[in-house]
């Protein structure tokens, strides 16, 4: 076994114990009999617990990250992704019954010991939140996207609570049914509230010159808008000569606030190389072919 090996499986031995005995009721001696090493061995890896424990937050840290990124590639819709959320109940009932929540038992545990580890595990937390408010965002919901995101949140930590003291897996069924409903009632809200606005994304170049560095992710972005059913148009703004000077999107079935928020995911926007801008149209009068605009 090599150095990384021993260190990484510390890391997975001590993340596995402290979830289910606790950071505070869990050795040094009981990890080391977990992972099978001297405790020689083991101190040439970690120096303390607490040391032990940072690593354990930054390897959840990074899993909830890689956990996210999985949802956002299997979800169509932002309904779908929240799903994927709600769904961590029954997915992993059998721990919970029997631990509880691995980050809500972890934060309320450091919380109660006054460990300068809280902050640090709370991030996990506030992953979880900024997703979920970026989900609401997307769907329309972009005013009280972040109340959205913590209600659901803070039902998620009590639904799991209950079911670790209760053991009852049909209360843990019944509730994510009920949290499923709530979402499409938000689903359905959203809708409600797009009415028939349209808007013209402009995306005015501010620095050009890195542009060919995220090429691909900005039209990834862009499909991502038309397999959402939100982009009805892209292309070219040009200038007088013909010059390329930024690109347009036409945008319906969303609010303005959920189309800001989408624009921010543009890796042109975040990189700096354009600088949206945001034109609103209340459809009037349309043609027949665009009669869905004035629905």
């Amino acid at each position: 076994m090599n150095d990384g090996d021993t260190h990484d499986q510390i890391l997975q031995a001590a993340d596995d114990l402290f979830y289910r005995q606790g950071f505070d009721h869990t050795s040094f001696a009981d990890i080391a009999g977990s992972v099978g090493i001297s405790r020689g061995n083991f101190y040439y890896h970690f120096k303390s617990k607490d040391e032990i424990l940072d690593g354990v937050i930054a390897r959840r840290l990074a899993q909830t990250r890689d956990m996210i990124d999985r949802w956002e590639a299997a979800g169509d819709t932002p309904e779908d992704r929240i799903r994927a959320f709600i769904d961590i109940l029954t997915d992993n009932a059998d721990d919970i019954r029997s631990y509880g929540c691995p980050v809500g038992t972890l934060t309320s545990e450091l919380a109660k010991l006054g460990h300068p580890s809280q902050s640090r595990a709370n991030e996990l937390f506030t992953i979880f939140r900024v997703w979920l408010a970026r989900q609401f965002e997307r769907m329309g919901r972009g005013p009280d996207a972040d109340a959205l995101a913590l209600h659901i949140l803070a039902r998620s930590q009590g639904v799991a609570t209950l079911a670790n003291a209760f053991k009852d897996d049909d209360f843990v069924r019944t509730e994510v049914q009920d949290m499923y409903a709530w979402l499409r009632d938000q689903v359905a809200r959203a809708a409600d509230r797009s009415g028939g606005e349209m808007f013209i994304l402009h995306l005015n170049f501010a620095d050009r010159s890195r542009a060919a560095d995220h090429m691909a992710g900005h039209k990834a972005w862009i499909q991502k808008g038309f397999d959402d059913g939100v982009f009805i148009l892209a292309g070219t703004l040009t200038d007088e000569a013909g010059g390329a000077r930024g690109g347009a999107i036409l945008a319906h079935g969303l609010t303005r606030a959920a189309l800001a928020a989408r624009a921010q995911e543009d890796p042109f926007v975040a990189e700096g190389i354009v600088t949206p801008e945001i034109a609103e149209i209340a459809p009037s009068r349309t043609d027949s072919r665009l009669d869905f605009m004035a629905a």
